[in-house]
């Protein structure tokens, strides 16, 4: 379970399915988060 510490409650939606963009690093307490760009996907 992660829980936002600055706002005293459990962070929401955790089933995001991003289309274009994929975690690359999430800080210890979802202060930072980085993404980098998916590569396209073959037709």
């Amino acid at each position: 379970m992660r829980y936002d510490r600055a706002r005293g409650v459990e962070i929401g939606n955790k089933d995001i399915k991003l289309e274009y963009l994929e975690e690359a690093f999430t800080t210890q307490n979802w202060i930072v988060r980085i993404y980098k760009v998916k590569p396209p996907k073959n037709r």
